[in-house]
């Protein structure tokens, strides 16, 4: 499994690095929405991304748009992970996304989606 996770907080990169290196996931980065844009355009396609909602250059919610609006990336499936934790938030990252997951993140809950996901891939 190859997992692009979005952040723009470096500290958060490191920390789900670490943690799915740990369970032989494959790791892609992205410090920001144009990063994560140009690493898809040059060929490095996740299976999954986890993408944080409050960022600089371009919002979550902006880049969700953008990536599901492409027909290259929008099967991608995507979940929020995020600190953006109000009600207003949850509800459209439910509506919106495959998932919504709120940090501090919970290694049991990354784990299962990728495994949900995994097993999707599997199946089709």
């Amino acid at each position: 499994m190859r997992v692009m996770y979005v952040d723009d907080m470096p500290d958060q990169l490191y920390a789900l690095q670490q943690a799915l290196e740990d369970n032989n996931v494959e790791f892609i980065g992205a410090n920001s929405g144009k990063e994560c844009l140009q690493k898809l355009q040059v060929g490095q396609l996740p299976d999954l991304i986890f993408l944080d909602i409050m960022m600089d250059d371009i919002s979550g919610w902006e880049l969700f748009d953008i990536l599901k609006s492409n027909p290259l990336y929008s099967s991608i499936p995507i979940y929020f992970l995020t600190a953006r934790t109000d009600t207003l938030a949850k509800d459209k990252g439910i509506q919106l996304a495959d998932g919504f997951i709120e940090k501090p993140f919970d290694m049991d809950r990354i784990m299962k989606c990728i495994h949900d996901v995994e097993q999707n891939i599997k199946d089709t």
